[in-house]
């Protein structure tokens, strides 16, 4: 509604011309859509008509375009380049296609015709009178000439003429002046039929059916002559004044006609000037409102984003300690762990030191009972040996399999903690995005429904204006046609 309440761009007259063909041949084109008898043509006709009604831009390759279709149109055709859908961008620069040929030169001839009437048209936007209204006043203008012109300015009877051919000649010459002033339709036929009459007569007296009057005249025929001269004179004059005052009476009508249509004029051309003023105080008032709606939308903006920015940092510091705390927890696991570690080691060296001990004591027992065999030592001493050996090794394999145990359990709770650090960071982010994103929701929402009203009201407005304006003008177009005053919408 903004953009319609902007000033129009004047258009140069050679765009005037092209619209104007346009719409020549559009209106050509409307004679001959009820005679097309498909339903797929009718719909490829409109769907070109619209692409070409929409095109702003190179209007003479509009038009070529235009009369193509309008030759498919009267032919009932669908070929080249109309046989595609439109696409969305420009037209391209019109080719003619060989197929072209196959069209009628019927439907060539009458847009050759429409073409030059628009050509001839003049793009002049000043009032037009109707056609039955300016031959009027024409008739009326050449009416009053030959009032003027044969008012008492008949040509002079000759003498000898007789009362007959006084008579017929007048009937005739007065039947053709009151039917040309009375603006008759039928004075050719009049005057055909007075021909006719004079071309009989004269041939009646030709062929002796109506005798001649003799040329020796009475007094008596001069004395009727005379009165019957001034009786006719008579006649005439009162026509001519009886047509004086109808002359008086159609200017008078028609200047009280021109000056009710100047008065008209006047007030469509106020009341157009009041609506583009209208519409331009509400564009002004509109472009405020938005102007002002953008600024508090922009700076509601701007606070969500500084407080979203103050609640990150908060999160982040939180965030931060929570992962200290962690850190902490997990360096005092593995200190404890160290320490089991350190006192398990222990304990495995203290029950070495016991057995070596035993060994050593074991060794100097066996040394003293049987120092007289030495044999029996050896043997005793692999035993021994032997025993150790083994007692040793399934000491060692349990060590190993504590020490890989206390491993395992250190890097699985190392695993774990690090899966409840991550979850506890992806818990933070969601539970941020969400109330953020929920947040902006509520606002864009609220924002939505404060424009919308805004535009609702600024709607409603618009229509009581445009509502009073259509009840104007047509107040003004009943009384344009109550006193039968021709106009031409602006």
């Amino acid at each position: 509604m903004d953009k319609s309440s902007k000033p129009k761009r004047s258009k140069n007259p050679e765009e005037n011309k092209l619209d104007l063909e346009f719409r020549q041949i559009l209106c050509v084109i409307k004679q001959f859509i009820p005679y097309v008898n498909s339903n797929s043509h009718l719909s490829a006709y409109r769907s070109w008509l619209e692409k070409l009604s929409s095109v702003q831009t190179e209007k003479a390759n509009r038009n070529r375009y235009l009369i193509e279709l309008a030759k498919q149109i009267k032919d009932n055709v669908l070929v080249y380049p109309f046989h595609e859908k439109p696409s969305g961008v420009d037209l391209e620069q019109f080719t003619e296609a060989e197929s072209d040929g196959e069209l009628t030169e019927e439907g060539n001839s009458i847009l050759c015709d429409v073409l030059c009437n628009a050509n001839n048209i003049s793009a002049d936007s000043s009032l037009i009178m109707p056609k039955e209204y300016s031959q009027n006043v024409q008739e009326r203008q050449g009416n009053v000439e030959n009032i003027g012109t044969n008012d008492l300015s008949c040509p002079k009877m000759p003498e000898e003429s007789s009362w007959l051919d006084l008579t017929d000649g007048d009937e005739s010459q007065t039947s053709i002046q009151v039917a040309q002033l009375n603006g008759s339709g039928d004075t050719k036929k009049e005057t055909k039929s007075i021909q006719f009459k004079d071309d009989t007569t004269t041939k009646e007296v030709v062929d002796g059916k109506v005798p001649l009057k003799n040329t020796n005249f009475v007094p008596a025929d001069w004395k009727d002559t005379i009165e019957a001269l001034q009786m006719r004179l008579t006649e005439t004059l009162n026509q001519n004044e009886d047509l004086k005052r109808m002359l008086e009476s159609q200017n008078t009508a028609l200047s009280y006609e021109v000056k009710a249509r100047e008065e008209v004029e006047g007030k469509l051309k106020k009341s157009s000037e009041l609506f583009e003023k209208q519409s331009e105080i509400i564009h002004v008032r509109n472009e405020e409102a938005f102007k002002k709606f953008e600024t508090s939308v922009q700076m509601e903006l701007n606070d969500v984003h500084h407080s979203y920015q103050i609640r990150m940092e908060e999160m982040k510091a939180n965030y931060e300690a929570r992962i200290a705390e962690i850190k902490l927890e997990f360096e005092n696991d593995k200190k404890a762990k160290d320490q089991e570690i350190c006192r398990l080691s222990e304990i495995i060296h203290q029950q070495c030191t016991r057995m070596s001990n035993e060994i050593t004591a074991l060794k100097t027992q066996v040394e003293s009972t049987f120092n007289h065999k030495p044999e029996d030592k050896i043997i005793l001493l692999q035993k021994c040996i032997s025993k150790m050996n083994k007692f040793y090794q399934k000491s060692e394999k349990e060590y190993l399999k504590q020490i890989e145990k206390l491993k395992q359990d250190i890097e699985f709770k190392d695993k774990l903690q690090l899966i409840q650090m991550k979850t506890q960071h992806a818990e933070l982010t969601v539970q941020s995005s969400v109330d953020r994103q929920k947040h902006i929701d509520d606002i864009v929402n609220n924002l939505e429904v404060k424009y919308i009203k805004m535009l609702e009201m600024h709607e409603k407005q618009v229509m009581e204006s445009k509502k009073i304006d259509d009840e104007r003008l047509q107040y003004l177009k009943d009384l344009l046609e109550k006193h039968n005053i021709s106009f031409k919408v602006f």
